[in-house]
């Protein structure tokens, strides 16, 4: 962060406007990597600023950052459709730029809304395809786009080909050596959820969430550790007190923001509290009351 707030000094003093507004829009998306709540308020206030001082260009490459700002914001309230559309249209604007390290960052993130969001598995298979075709030789990219493969493999029951894939993202990673993108466990853990295997899918999560944890960063860590409360859960009722302590976790770290990582938290409370008997209390936590 010090070298983007350098960025925006400098930026001020020349008195240029664009740049600052670069500056600003590449510090509030590293801000929900580490403040998620304070940073989803200021992206909140910044946007229409920036839109319209990108605008003026127009500058495709400002855009394009508007828009992946836009959709982050859309994707941590679990709007994950409309998340899609924008990383889409910023995807256009990336092309338009030729920035090839934008597009792969939001080509990931096109994987994961074809994981995670509304899109058939067969359809999302394709589409992560086309993203690998259009990526190339880019190893981080490619990597998060199998991970998210190997997720809807899984979903149509093909655990083989899926583990295949994963292996084949591991590879690429292999190349870059420690990354920010080995702590992104949960394809991985979703494939052994899904084959039984809570145990293994612990596992995964648990060398994210610690990996996370020493970062000291909060953007993945309310769903990770959520995630591995689900997976503990699954292994018996002895490990309910820990898995409560990773639930408050992943409260504490989604600030009110990740709506998914709050959904899903209260949905584990809820079954915990339902099976020691305290019925009364399950249905008044439970995410579905909410509607």
């Amino acid at each position: 962060m010090t070298t983007l707030d350098d960025a925006q000094r400098i930026a001020a003093a020349n008195d240029d406007e664009g740049q600052r507004a670069h500056a600003r829009a590449q510090a509030l998306m590293s801000g929900l990597e580490l403040v998620p709540h304070k940073a989803a308020e200021e992206i909140a206030q910044a946007l229409p600023g920036l839109r319209s001082q990108f605008a003026r260009g127009p500058d495709e490459l400002g855009l394009c950052r508007v828009l992946q700002l836009q959709a982050a914001m859309h994707w941590i309230h679990a709007r994950s459709a409309a998340a899609e559309e924008a990383w889409q249209r910023a995807a256009d604007y990336a092309r338009g730029a030729n920035d090839r390290r934008q597009l792969a960052e939001i080509l990931g993130w096109l994987a994961s809304a074809a994981l995670w969001g509304p899109t058939p598995a067969a359809e999302g298979i394709r589409r992560c395809q086309d993203y690998l075709d259009e990526i190339g030789n880019h190893p981080r990219g490619q990597a998060v786009i199998l991970w998210h493969m190997a997720g809807l493999y899984a979903m149509q029951d093909r655990v083989a080909i899926a583990q295949t894939t994963l292996s084949r993202a591991k590879s690429h990673l292999d190349i870059l050596g420690p990354t920010m993108t080995a702590t992104e466990t949960q394809p991985a853990a979703f494939i052994a959820m899904l084959a039984g295997d809570p145990v293994t899918a612990e596992m995964h999560l648990r060398l994210g969430y610690e990996s996370l944890s020493q970062m000291g960063e909060k953007g993945f860590l309310s769903i990770t550790a959520a995630l591995l409360a689900k997976a503990i859960i699954a292994q018996g009722k002895e490990r309910y007190a820990e898995a409560s302590q990773l639930i408050e976790i992943s409260r504490e770290a989604a600030g009110g923001e990740d709506l998914s990582a709050q959904i899903l938290g209260q949905g584990l409370s809820a079954r915990i509290l339902a099976d020691c008997g305290r019925h009364a209390e399950a249905w008044h936590s439970h995410p579905r009351r909410w509607r």
